[in-house]
């Protein structure tokens, strides 16, 4: 029952959300949108232009979350846009 009320709620903030134009947010809006409270670190690679990013942070230390964050921005403000995961060798 509280797994349900947090998705009404998720998808209720979720459709306030602006989705194109001059509306957009930034990642870091996005997250606090979403109810997420970032480090100092994560904030920077959100808000980070580059193309790969090297992140050498310990374990449960929230990477997952900010590359999250970062896709889902991508996927909503990117027109034609498509999330692939690189190689790694």
């Amino acid at each position: 029952m509280q797994l349900a009320r947090e998705l009404n709620s998720l998808r209720t903030r979720a459709e306030r959300l602006p989705t194109a134009g001059a509306d957009r947010i930034d990642p870091v809006t996005l997250a606090a949108h979403a109810g997420f409270a970032l480090d100092q670190w994560q904030r920077d690679v959100l808000t980070s232009p580059a193309q790969q990013i090297i992140l050498l942070v310990s374990r449960q230390g929230g990477k997952s979350t900010v590359s999250s964050i970062k896709a889902l921005h991508r996927a909503l403000y990117t027109p034609a846009s498509r999330l692939r995961r690189r190689r790694t060798w």
